[in-house]
């Protein structure tokens, strides 16, 4: 069933070269649209943190890119440069509240938050929850100092901050697809939240098989869009519908001979981004700088 899963097609975002079939074609997939999501794995950070015990090495990069809301970032490196750390400060960010008043406190604290609920979408699997706990603690430890507060207190605020973040595991562009248009049902509107943020993390694993799927003959003879097409379309009804602030990790773009960066020809992608933000490692600190 798996296998014919990922052939099927979704009319409902690349249309149909037969328009006396698309509504037909349309109820097929959207009952077939709970099995795919079935095979996600797909859990909030809070239950998923307890199976995570490791700490890593926090490398912190000096001050962080916005996200507005209804805005699409894409941030783009080489692998191992930090992207996905940078998510980590993101993503601690806007679970975390504005403010916090401890047990023993009688002022609340500014934390620099935003209790933003955050769909993170996992992509290649890069995403370590102990690593965020662990920027989470030092960072909520750096604005209460000099107050003292107990690490059982410190639990408490990051298991609660951790509820806001809810992750999905895909593993074909079809499961990914799937969560995108899943995603008001299943996780926006159940928030009580003016917006979201929706975070992918590891793009580049799915992005040139969807690029490649681009150049299908036979699907363009038909009339039919490609998979990259589908999930740019269903990322910007997430940003202009659901005003969505959305940050996208892909590996690094194409330079030219002289090391500055290309403009990219995928003229779906770049008509979709607002904002390009560029990362890399210099002396065992990451950088970025918007493009």
């Amino acid at each position: 069933m798996e296998s014919k899963l990922r052939l099927q097609r979704f009319p409902m975002i690349m249309g149909d070269a037969n328009p006396q079939h698309k509504q037909q074609q349309q109820q097929e997939h959207l009952q077939q649209l709970p099995s795919i999501l079935s095979g996600i794995e797909c859990d909030t950070a809070l239950s998923l943190f307890a199976c995570y015990q490791r700490n890593s090495p926090l490398v912190l990069a000096p001050g962080l890119p916005t996200v507005h809301v209804g805005e699409l970032v894409d941030i783009s490196g080489a692998q191992g440069c930090g992207k996905t750390q940078l998510l980590m400060q993101l993503s601690a960010l806007a679970v975390l509240p504005a403010t916090w008043t401890p047990p023993s406190a009688t002022d609340a604290i500014p934390l620099r938050g935003s209790a933003t609920p955050v769909l993170l979408i996992d992509v290649d699997l890069r995403f370590s929850l102990s690593q965020l706990a662990s920027f989470m603690r030092a960072h909520i430890q750096l604005c209460i100092s000099p107050t003292s507060v107990s690490q059982a207190s410190l639990t408490a605020l990051i298991n609660s901050s951790l509820s806001r973040l809810h992750i999905c595991r895909p593993t074909s562009p079809l499961q990914m697809l799937a969560t995108l248009l899943n995603a008001p049902k299943s996780f926006i509107l159940e928030r009580d939240t003016l917006s979201s943020l929706v975070i992918i993390d590891g793009y580049s694993t799915y992005y040139w098989f969807n690029r490649f799927d681009d150049y299908d003959i036979n699907k363009s003879s038909a009339g039919q869009p490609s998979m990259h097409r589908a999930i740019a379309r269903a990322l910007r009804r997430l940003k202009q519908e659901y005003a969505c602030g959305v940050i996208v990790t892909r590996g690094e773009r194409v330079r030219s001979r002289h090391g500055d960066f290309v403009a990219s020809r995928d003229t779906v992608w770049t008509s979709l981004v607002d904002r390009f933000v560029a990362v890399w490692k210099e002396q065992e600190k990451v950088r970025w700088k918007e493009m």
